[in-house]
């Protein structure tokens, strides 16, 4: 039963892009009442996560997922993940690459809570001009 979920998950991701987004899709995978979230924002239902994932896949040019091997129990799942993206403002247009995971909670066959867990400075922050230098710079001076 986990391994099927943990696959509809994946498909779902492997195949998302701007172009085959749509409200229905994400009700195969995700309940109406689903509480996303990540370190940066917060949404809640499926037409809030459609939104967020609207503004999301219009503004990269590019972005697919590896898996690792999920762990489950009853209820909830923990996948990690490495996610590679390239947005043209971000690393100026380069493949970057961020390692994470997520965590879901399923009621009924769908999922009720999508909680990502990343290190935004490794995502985003780290990757624009002035921020990105400073914080390189203190991640060496720290290690």
């Amino acid at each position: 039963m986990s391994h099927e979920r943990i696959q509809r998950v994946q498909h779902l991701y492997q195949h998302l892009d701007r172009d085959s987004l749509s409200q229905p899709l994400l009700a195969m995978v995700y309940d109406q009442q689903i509480l996303f979230s990540d370190p940066l924002h917060q949404v809640h239902g499926l037409p809030e996560l459609h939104r967020y994932f609207e503004r999301l896949y219009r503004s990269v040019d590019g972005i697919r997922f590896e898996y690792g091997d999920a762990i489950s129990n009853q209820n909830r799942d923990f996948l990690p993940w490495q996610m590679h993206y390239r947005h043209p403002r971000i690393g100026g247009g380069r493949w970057i690459t961020v390692e994470g995971g997520t965590v879901l909670e399923w009621n009924h066959h769908r999922v009720i809570r999508h909680q990502d867990l990343f290190d935004a400075g490794q995502m985003l922050y780290q990757h624009l001009p002035v921020m990105g230098t400073a914080i390189r710079w203190l991640r060496k001076r720290l290690a």
